[in-house]
């Protein structure tokens, strides 16, 4: 039996693997100096630099006026977050080049927070999924274990996997908070 339970095991993680195998290889094959948020991300004391601040694109962040300091900024999604340069308006993102909306030296904190978002977000539904899939077998258990002690007992231990899958579902959520608590 304990043969069975590691083959499970050594089979969901090659299957995760593989659903992560293109992520990993696309990182690593592409140049990328920017990028497109997925999600809201706020930070607090943050250098706002060019167009959303009234400045040209490009502008020198040593001129005077060309960056700001905000209280509080709010990125939001589906815009492109790049280094501050001197003339740079455009980075690489993927396989192509696009504007930077909002240049900022902060602009990797940005980019960590929302990958980390991704991240999680896909870990809780992975997650979710699995432990939704469990449930249905641990109801299959309970219901057909007749008074048996061992189909009993396997069925108990199963119910601690599904509620164990759904901490770990519940925490992915929880770590970004966390994250940005201690970070930001």
């Amino acid at each position: 039996m304990a043969k069975i339970n590691y083959l499970i095991l050594i089979l969901l993680l090659t299957t995760l693997l593989s659903l992560l195998t293109p992520f990993f290889t696309k990182a690593a094959m592409h140049k990328t100096s920017c990028c497109r948020l997925a999600y809201q991300v706020e930070l607090d004391d943050v250098d706002i630099c060019g167009p959303p601040i009234g400045q040209p694109a490009g502008c020198d962040p040593e001129t005077a006026g060309c960056c700001q300091v905000q209280a509080t900024w709010t990125f939001l999604e589906n815009q492109t977050i790049g280094p501050i340069e001197e003339g740079v308006t455009q980075c690489w993102l993927g396989e192509s080049q696009v504007n930077i909306d909002i240049p900022t030296p902060h602009w990797g904190m940005v980019c960590l927070i929302n990958s980390i978002n991704t991240v999680t977000d896909v870990l809780f539904w992975f997650a979710l999924s699995l432990s939704v899939i469990v449930g249905i077998i641990t109801g299959f258990f309970f219901f057909t274990a007749g008074g048996e002690p061992y189909k009993i007992e396997k069925a108990k231990s199963m119910l601690v996997w599904l509620v164990v899958g759904i901490a770990v579902a519940v925490s992915a959520k929880l770590i970004t908070a966390l994250i940005m608590a201690i970070v930001v």
